[in-house]
């Protein structure tokens, strides 16, 4: 045991002296962590652990005399250790930097790589000492020490990181670090935080897509964007860090849309590949043979069937991966979707989708709505009440009803909610809706201003279609 310790313990000093350049410049990268939060006494504390460190793997073979000179002190730096190296205190630290202007992550990024390098130097002393001792059980302790502190540590880092926050963007809303850089394809940023990104980051789904200020998109994951990307080489990262390659956004209608949709949809057939591989279920949501029907690509439309992609999923209007294949006139697709089982519907039963869209439409948005109440709404907002019109105008995408006989419009403001004004380009309204984002004129559920210009609900107050 002896000869394997005492070989075990030249192998480290060598090794030491080979990276002790990189572990001085790492001490003092963290030195301005410490000072930017005025904690400079405690990385004294730190620094004189580093210092044993050296001292104990200095150029030397005495190894007795090294672990004999360490004995004599050990329990100082053992309580040393126990102070500086308080995972909850670090973790505070951490905390602090964060707040240190932008480039304050990456402050506390430079101090915990400094603190855990000099864990792991505190560490391979304490393995020498008990292993010389034939203390097997206290070793084991060190190791589980370790361990902990190793876990605690890399928890601080995520809030440190601002990992779990969310921001939003021109495009996305809601959307995290990770999802940013994903986004940015910057692979080597996701490769640096790869021991902070749990799961639950990986597979975080609440950003949504936006555009012209309108949420068209929501439940949008790391991997459905690295997907819709064709971006293979990040893909492979999120899965290997723990991301579900069946994870589905969904779209404003409703409709689920696989990360195998995305990418078909992109035309990246060496994505599709790579998700078929990593598990990726077929059939999942909306058809991802619509796109490559419309858009003629052969090799993904045949990629999709031979991997269980039914080819008579309809899409919007119940039109078919058959129909767009036979209007586009990509004939090599239509015998394929033929071979695999694709049926030509019968004329007879499609429906008139001109027809029903233009019903759907007038059912959505009724020409005239009838603003009425038999409560407070009616004594303070009285000339608010009648029949309004709907116009040629619209806001945000939705239609604009003008008051009959009055000056009053009825709209969906900027600030998303349905309102009545005599504006429809303000966000200050006589009436508005109780909540936001509602896609059509809701019947109840409305406030009313009154003259101090608070706002009051009025349960008999309606907004109905005719």
């Amino acid at each position: 045991m002896n000869d394997v310790l005492s070989s075990g313990f030249a192998d480290m000093t060598a090794h030491f002296q080979t990276v002790q350049g990189e572990l001085d410049s790492l001490k003092n990268i963290a030195a301005g962590s410490f000072e930017i939060i005025k904690e400079m006494h405690y990385l004294d504390g730190i620094e004189n652990i580093d210092s044993a460190h050296a001292v104990f793997f200095s150029n030397t073979k005495d190894m007795d005399r090294k672990i004999s000179q360490f004995e004599s002190h050990r329990f100082e730096l053992e309580k040393q250790y126990m102070q500086h190296l308080n995972p909850t205190k670090i973790g505070r630290f951490l905390n602090m930097l964060k707040e240190e202007g932008e480039d304050g992550p990456m402050k506390a990024l430079d101090m915990y790589n400094y603190v855990l390098a000099v864990e792991a130097k505190y560490l391979q002393m304490m393995c020498v000492f008990h292993i010389n001792n034939n203390d097997m059980e206290s070793l084991g302790a060190q190791y589980e020490l370790f361990g902990s502190h190793y876990t605690q540590l890399t928890k601080a880092m995520v809030p440190a990181l601002k990992l779990d926050e969310v921001t939003s963007t021109e495009d996305l809303g809601n959307t995290t670090k990770l999802q940013l850089m994903v986004v940015k394809k910057d692979q080597a940023g996701v490769k640096g935080l790869v021991q902070f990104l749990t799961k639950d980051i990986v597979n975080y789904s609440q950003c949504y897509q936006m555009e012209d200020g309108e949420k068209t998109m929501g439940h949008i994951s790391a991997i459905w964007l690295a997907a819709k990307q064709g971006d293979d080489t990040m893909l492979q990262t999120l899965v290997d860090l723990g991301a579900i390659a069946n994870n589905t956004a969904v779209e404003e209608t409703g409709a689920p849309l696989s990360c195998l949709q995305a990418a078909s949809q992109g035309g990246h057939l060496a994505t599709v590949s790579l998700l078929l591989e990593l598990g990726a279920n077929t059939n999942n949501g909306l058809s991802c043979l619509l796109a490559p029907c419309r858009e003629g690509n052969e090799d993904m439309v045949a990629a999709l069937l031979e991997a269980g992609e039914d080819p008579n999923m309809s899409g919007a209007e119940w039109i078919t991966p058959l129909e767009i294949a036979q209007e586009k006139g990509h004939e090599g697709i239509v015998d394929l979707l033929k071979a695999h089982g694709a049926q030509v519907p019968k004329e007879e039963k499609k429906p008139k989708k001109k027809e029903k869209k233009k019903q759907k439409e007038k059912e959505k948005y009724p020409s005239t709505m009838r603003v009425s109440s038999n409560g407070l709404a009616a004594s303070h907002q009285g000339h608010c009440m009648g029949t309004y019109t709907k116009v040629g105008n619209e806001v945000q995408g939705k239609p604009v009803w003008k008051m009959e006989g009055g000056n009053n419009f009825l709209y969906y403001s900027s600030s998303t909610f349905w309102m009545i004004s005599q504006n429809y380009n303000s966000n200050a309204g006589f009436i508005l809706s109780g909540q936001h984002g509602q896609d059509t004129v809701p019947e109840r559920g409305w406030k009313f201003a009154t003259m101090q210009g608070q706002m009051h609900a009025d349960d008999q107050l309606t907004i109905t279609g005719e």
